[in-house]
C-alpha cells in the first residue's frame, strides 16, 4: 500500500481506494468491477487482504496487469490513414490537414496491406482515418470487399467529419461500419472546424447526425472541448441527446499540431470537470452513454494507457511508414524516432515490411512503470500514464503532461464514486460507454459486465 503523494487517496495492491475522511477507504477493483468499503484498521489485517487477493479483487504487485492485455495480445488493429486531404481547417488539428494536401493511399497498397497482415494477424478490427477519409472513400470500399472475399471480418470502423455524402454514409450504415463522427457543438462547429472556404460545416454535420440516427447507424459523436465551447457543451450535448444520440465521446483538447497555435484554448482542469460532472447527470436523465479517453481503463486495468505501445495497433501512412501512433501520420513528424515503428513497401502487389524492432522494444516499455510520477498513484491501472505522444511531445519530454493528468485525476475520481452510487442501486453507469461501444460482444457474453457493479462487504 503506498501513498499517491498528491491526495489523500491511494493504490491498495493495484486497486484505487479513494479516502472517505475518517470512515476508512472505498476500494474500488477493476479486476472483478466490485466496491468494498474498509475502515482504516482493515486495511493492512492480513486476513483482509488474503480474503481480497484470494477472489481475485486486488492483485499482488507483481501481477497487477491486465488481464485483457494477455487474453486479447493475438488480436490486431489495421489502420489506414488513407489521406491527409481534408474540406475542413479546423484551427487545432493535429494532423495539419487540408485541401492542399495530396498524399493518399492507392487502393492497391491498401489491399495489398489488409493481405499482407492478415497473413501473419488476427485482425480484430480495422479503421479508415485522414485527414478525411471519405475523400478516397475507393480505398475503404475495396479493403471491404478483399476482406469480403478472403472471409475474414473484422469489425470496420471510421473516424470522419460528418460532410460526406449521403450515398457514402449509406453505404457505411449497410456494410455495418461503426462512425465516429467529429462535431464541436452548436455555434462552436463555424470558429473551430470551418470549411475551407470559412463557411459553417455544422448544418452539414447536424444534418448528418439525424441521418443516422434515423438509419439506426452505430455511431459516436466525438466533441473536442475548448475554452471556446465549453460554456455551451451541457447545452449541445441535449441537443445530441434529444435527437437520439446514443454514445457521445467528449475529450479536452490536447495542443498537437496546430492545437500549439492556440494552446490557450485548452480548458482548465477545474472548469472541464464542472462541465463534465453536468453531462453526468444530463447522460443519467436522457439515457445516453459518456466516453472519455481516461475512462478507458476502468473495466479492462493495464500498465498501458492505450495500444500504441503494445504493438497491437499498426497504422499504415502513406508515405510508407507505419506509426504505433494515429498522431504520428508521416516521417517528418516531429516524434517520428519515437513511433515511426516500420515502413513497407508495395513491390508487384505484394506488401513487404520492415519492422524497427529497437523502437517496439522502445514503445513496450512505456507502461505506467516507465513515468516516476505513476508508479505508486491510486490510479495506477485506470489512468495508466495518459497519452505517450502528450507526454514525449510535453514541455519536458518522457514526463506526464501535468495539465492532463489532473483532468485525469479528476474525471476517474468522479467516474468511481459515480460508478459506486449506481451500483449501490444495482444500477449501470453512463460512464461504461466506452466498454459498451468497443466491447458489445463481451459485455453481452460475460456476466459480470452485463449489469450494473457490485459492492461487497468484509
Amino acid at each position: 500500500m503506498t501513498n499517491s503523494g498528491n491526495s489523500e487517496d491511494i493504490l491498495y495492491f493495484g486497486a484505487p481506494a479513494l479516502s472517505l475522511d475518517k470512515s476508512g477507504y472505498l476500494v474500488y477493483s477493476p479486476w472483478r468491477k466490485e466496491f468494498v468499503c474498509l475502515k482504516t484498521n482493515q486495511m493492512q489485517d492480513q486476513k483482509v487482504i488474503g480474503e481480497l487477493i484470494q477472489k481475485g479483487f486486488i492483485q499482488p504487485f507483481s501481477t497487477a496487469i491486465s488481464h485483457s492485455v494477455k487474453q486479447n495480445k493475438n488480436k490486431h488493429i489495421l489502420v489506414f490513414v488513407i489521406t491527409k486531404r481534408c474540406n475542413l481547417k479546423c484551427s487545432y488539428c493535429f494532423a495539419n490537414s487540408s485541401p492542399k494536401h495530396r498524399e493518399k493511399m492507392e487502393p492497391k497498397t491498401a489491399v495489398s496491406i489488409f493481405k499482407k497482415m492478415s497473413q501473419i494477424h488476427d485482425i480484430s478490427m480495422v479503421h479508415f482515418i485522414g485527414g478525411e477519409p471519405t475523400l478516397n472513400f475507393t480505398v475503404i470500399r475495396k479493403v471491404k470487399e478483399i476482406a469480403d472475399k478472403l472471409n475474414i471480418f473484422p469489425k470496420f470502423y471510421i473516424t470522419t467529419n460528418g460532410t460526406s455524402s449521403v450515398y457514402i454514409l449509406d453505404w457505411l450504415v449497410d456494410n455495418r461500419f461503426t462512425l465516429k463522427v467529429s462535431w464541436d457543438g452548436l455555434m462552436a462547429q463555424k470558429i473551430a472546424r470551418p470549411l475551407i472556404g470559412g463557411q459553417d460545416s455544422g448544418p452539414k454535420v447536424e444534418r448528418t447526425i439525424e441521418h443516422l440516427v434515423n438509419r439506426g447507424a452505430r455511431f459516436c459523436i466525438r466533441i473536442t472541448a475548448t475554452k471556446s465551447n465549453l460554456s455551451n457543451l451541457v447545452e449541445s450535448i441535449q441537443w445530441l441527446a434529444e435527437h437520439g444520440v446514443k454514445y457521445i465521446h467528449i475529450e479536452p483538447m490536447s495542443p498537437d499540431g496546430r492545437g500549439a497555435d492556440v494552446q490557450g484554448d485548452v480548458p482548465e482542469p477545474a472548469e472541464f470537470e464542472s462541465q463534465f460532472s453536468r453531462i453526468i447527470a444530463l447522460a443519467e436523465e436522457k439515457k445516453f452513454w459518456v466516453m472519455n479517453s481516461a475512462l478507458g481503463n476502468l473495466f479492462s486495468p493495464s500498465d498501458y494507457f492505450c495500444c500504441s505501445p503494445r504493438d497491437r495497433v499498426h497504422h499504415f501512412n502513406p508515405d510508407g511508414s507505419i506509426s504505433a501512433c494515429y498522431k504520428v501520420d508521416d516521417k517528418t513528424n516531429s516524434l517520428a524516432n519515437y513511433f515511426i515503428k516500420g515502413n513497407y513497401e508495395i513491390i508487384e502487389n505484394r506488401c513487404e515490411i520492415q519492422w524497427k524492432e529497437k523502437t517496439i522494444s522502445r514503445l513496450l516499455r512505456l507502461d505506467s512503470s516507465y513515468y516516476a510520477s505513476c508508479r505508486s498513484c491510486f490510479l495506477r491501472y485506470v489512468c495508466s500514464g495518459g497519452c505517450p505522444h502528450c507526454n514525449l511531445g510535453g514541455v519536458r519530454s518522457g514526463e506526464i503532461d501535468p495539465r492532463m493528468c489532473e483532468i485525469r485525476r479528476r474525471i476517474l475520481r468522479k467516474a468511481i464514486l459515480h460508478l459506486y452510487e449506481r451500483a449501490k442501486k444495482g444500477e449501470r453507469s453512463c460512464l461504461e460507454g466506452i466498454e459498451k461501444f468497443y466491447h458489445e460482444d463481451s459485455l453481452e457474453s460475460n456476466n459480470s459486465c452485463n449489469g450494473a457493479l457490485h459492492t461487497k462487504k468484509i
